[in-house]
Order: C-alpha cells, then structure tokens, then sequence
C-alpha cells in the first residue's frame, strides 16, 4: 500500500486504473467481488474494444496482433486477397496511430 501512495502523491495528476485479474470476477453473480492489490507500477494504457491494452505486456504488441487479426477478419470478410505484408501494414498504421495514456495501475488479483 505504502507503494501506490508513494506513486500518487509523486504523480498527482495521473489517474489510477485498477486492472482486475478475470479469476477475481468469475464467480456465480455475485455484487462484489474480494480481491487485494498484488503490485502497482506507472505503465500506459490503450482501451479498445472493451479490452484494457498495457504498454508493458511486450511494448503494446499484444494491441498489435489483436489490430492485425480484426484488420485480417475486415479483409475477409470483405473478400479482399490481400496478402500479409498489405494486412501488416494496414495494422500497422493503425497501431502507430495509437494515443497511449499514461497512469498508475493497480493491478489486482483473487483474495485467497
């Protein structure tokens, strides 16, 4: 805990995202859920799609390979014959594109 008020109080203006474990909500319905803080660290964050994206998992190329199966799926379903270095690129594009958003997360898993 000393940790995450180390990094608010040297980091004033960043907002603090919790990232929960899915194992943490996976329950039969329950309101609330237990859960205790694991670590927390300054990473950025992408949100699309409904999925968080964090910087730190291998510099963002998880957000990569899902922009470059969605832009493969787009081009078939299209009925494009596009080959692999067009959808790389396309992916590409877009992923340069992106406008990471620096914060404090608190990443939390299951209370055991």
């Amino acid at each position: 805990m000393r940790e995450l008020i180390n990094l608010i109080n040297e980091n004033p203006d960043l907002e603090v995202v919790p990232l929960v474990y899915r194992d943490v909500v996976e329950n039969d319905g329950a309101s609330f859920f237990g859960g205790k803080i694991l670590s927390c660290e300054i990473d950025e964050i992408y949100e699309y799609d409904g999925r968080v994206f964090v910087w730190s998992d291998d510099d963002g190329l998880d957000l990569l390979e899902y922009l470059w199966d969605e832009t493969e799926l787009s081009s078939s379903l299209a009925h494009k014959e596009e080959s692999d270095n067009e959808i790389e690129k396309r992916a590409r594009t877009r992923y340069e594109a992106v406008k990471w958003k620096k914060v404090i997360v608190l990443w939390i898993g299951a209370d055991e």
